[in-house]
């Protein structure tokens, strides 16, 4: 999934690479034999953005980090950051947990059968 983002995130537009990068989540065999929800269209549409996919995949290896490790990761401003896990969160993608001045990041399986953690 990430090398579709590298190969084309230069050479074409933004539009034209989320299409592609969705045609090539259509291409696998799990999930044509996956009976998609309403509820995986929202989820697919979220994580569209480039910089929520990096933010999604890195929480998905990493099981937990501050957002301040994802700050360094996006090269991202920490309120645009905060944005964005903010969405996720409000997805069900992401859970925050408080400790003092940190925030920390956990990646939470929405579905149990979600493409998207394959």
């Amino acid at each position: 999934m990430g090398c579709v983002w590298r190969q084309f995130d230069s050479a074409l537009p933004d539009k034209l690479a989320r299409q592609i990068l969705i045609v090539d989540f259509l291409s696998h065999k799990w999930l044509s034999m996956c009976i998609m929800k309403i509820n995986c269209c929202n989820c697919f549409k979220l994580v569209s953005t480039p910089q929520r996919f990096k933010i999604f995949n890195y929480l998905k290896t990493k099981q937990r980090s501050t957002v301040s490790e994802l700050v360094r990761l996006t090269t991202l401003r920490q309120p645009t950051v905060t944005f964005h896990i903010n969405q996720l969160a409000k997805c069900g993608f992401v859970k925050k947990i408080k400790d003092g001045r940190n925030v920390f990041c956990q990646i939470r399986k929405k579905c149990p059968d979600c493409p998207l953690f394959v």
